[in-house]
Formats: structure tokens, C-alpha cells, sequence
């Protein structure tokens, strides 16, 4: 989207990308590669995962050329050198995720043509160059073009971009529960301040919801349409509960609580935080 068009509360959709908005590099300290199991891994922080990400990169640049055998060699050094422990066993995550950018500051593909002078070597990773090229993650069409947008403003970093980005479920139960019906494709775009301050919150809630039985994988999210590891439904009834009238957004968060008690607090926070987002509506 183009300085005028933005200044003109325009929206110009990409043709060529599904759903119109690009998602995957935003600019040079965001971007998301959730799609290749960036955020499947062991130490899931920003800190841990930047030193992971930094120390490849650093490896993969010092390397001796872009031949077969170097490439390899790399991922080996990657699988040798780095715990291997995937909070979702069979979900696949790339070795030749790195830092790319002028600085380098984002994730993105050690092997893109962009950094390999003009060499694509994507067809050496598990997925293979076609999936790299083709594939868009199901938030491109799943949630407007204003939602998608605002969403890529309001994010501070990458880490928490590439959180919630893929979260479109999420997204979405949290504007129904609000009452918002303006963010369609051809809605009003919302006020961006607050649009942007419930937007951070949200994801500071899905970076920090205490209420996981297990916090790791609570965090990731796996958007595939194959569903292999489908958000697990709240047990309420293991603690004598009705389900919540939060129940979606609990779930989608990976919720899960060890008493009534506990039940209550988190809806008392998500209560609290759908008022403030319900100034939303016009």
C-alpha cells in the first residue's frame, strides 16, 4: 500500500496474493515463519530463539560457497549443535531459518535467491522450492484486509507477530465477543490507535497466558488444514464447570484450568479486556 493510499484510508490488495495482503515479510524487524516451524522448538522466548536464529546465520554466512555439500553440511551443523526436542514431534522445522534483512533483523530463508545472489536453494529443504513459493498460510484468507493490516502495525517485533498472525481463529472469536460486525473486507477501518493498543494486548496474552497445562505448546500454533494437533477442547467438567462463555477464545488460547477458582480469574481478565475492546464499534 502506497504513502497515498494509506493517507487516504485506502486499501490497495495485491492480485497476486491470496486474500490481497502480504503477511510473510512486513518490513525489516517483522516478519513470520511460523509455516516453517520457527516457533517449534524447545526454548520458545524471543531471547532464546534470536541467539538460535543469530548464531545460523552467522554459521551459514561464513560457510565456504552455496554448493550442495556446504549446504548440507550446515544442516547438519544445525542438527548436531542444537537440542532437536519439538513440542509438536511431527511438525517440521526448517534448519535454514536465519536472520535476514540489511541488518539482519527479521526471520526469513537462508536460501532465498534474495540472499544467494540470485541462486534459489529452497528445493534442498523438507518442503521442498515449490511449497517455499507457493504456499500462504490460511490467515490470508481468513481474516479482511483491514484486520490484517492493522495487525501488522500494531506489531512491536517479530516474535510476537508471527505469533499472532496465524492466530486467525483467535482473531476472529475475539472481535465476534466483542460485538464488532465493521471488520469486513469492505468495512470502515477500524481506529487504528485502539485497534493497535487491543491488538498488542491480545498478544501479550497469547505470549503470556497462564492458564496452559502446557505453556509451550499452548503458544504455538499449528494452522495446518490437516489438523494434526487441533486445539484440545476446556475440560470443564473434570472441575464441576459449565463451559465458559469465553469458551472459544479459551480454547483457541490453549486454556486450561485446574479449578473453579482459576476458571473465574480468567474470566475476569477476559471480561475486562473485551469491554476495552468493544469500543471498537462505531
Amino acid at each position: 500500500m502506497s504513502e497515498t493510499d494509506e493517507q487516504a484510508g485506502q486499501i490497495v490488495l495485491d492480485p497476486e496474493i491470496p486474500g490481497g495482503v502480504y503477511l510473510c515479510q512486513v518490513s525489516e524487524t517483522v516478519s513470520c515463519g511460523a509455516c516453517c516451524g520457527l516457533y517449534n522448538v524447545a526454548d520458545l522466548s524471543m531471547d532464546g530463539l534470536s541467539a538460535l536464529l543469530a548464531k545460523r546465520t552467522h554459521r551459514f554466512a561464513g560457510g565456504a560457497g552455496r554448493d550442495l555439500e556446504a549446504v548440507l553440511s550446515f544442516r547438519k551443523w544445525v542438527e548436531d549443535s542444537e537440542p532437536q526436542q519439538r513440542p509438536f514431534a511431527e511438525f517440521h522445522h526448517c534448519p535454514y531459518i536465519g536472520l535476514i534483512g540489511r541488518n539482519p533483523s527479521r526471520p526469513g530463508c537462508l536460501l532465498h535467491p534474495l540472499g544467494n545472489s540470485g541462486i534459489d536453494l529452497r528445493g534442498i529443504s523438507d518442503y521442498g522450492g515449490f511449497a517455499c513459493r507457493s504456499y500462504f498460510c490460511p490467515t490470508h484468507d481468513c481474516l479482511s484486509a483491514n484486520i490484517k493490516i492493522q495487525i501488522q502495525r500494531a506489531a512491536r517485533d517479530w516474535f510476537e507477530y508471527g505469533l499472532i498472525i496465524t492466530e486467525a481463529s483467535l482473531v476472529q472469536a475475539v472481535l465476534d465477543a466483542a460485538g464488532n460486525a465493521t471488520f469486513r473486507q469492505e468495512g470502515p477501518t477500524p481506529d487504528p490507535d485502539h485497534f493497535m493498543d487491543i491488538m498488542r494486548e491480545l498478544m501479550n496474552l497469547k505470549r503470556c497466558w497462564p492458564y496452559r497445562p502446557d505453556h509451550a505448546i499452548g503458544r504455538i500454533h499449528y494452522f495446518f488444514n490437516d489438523r494434526l494437533y487441533a486445539r484440545t477442547p476446556v475440560a470443564y467438567a473434570a472441575i464441576g464447570a459449565e463451559p465458559s462463555p469465553y469458551d472459544r477464545i479459551f480454547q483457541e488460547l490453549g486454556s486450561g484450568f485446574a479449578s473453579i477458582k482459576e476458571l473465574r480469574e480468567a474470566e475476569a481478565v477476559m471480561k475486562d479486556f473485551l469491554k476495552r475492546a468493544t469500543l471498537l464499534r462505531p
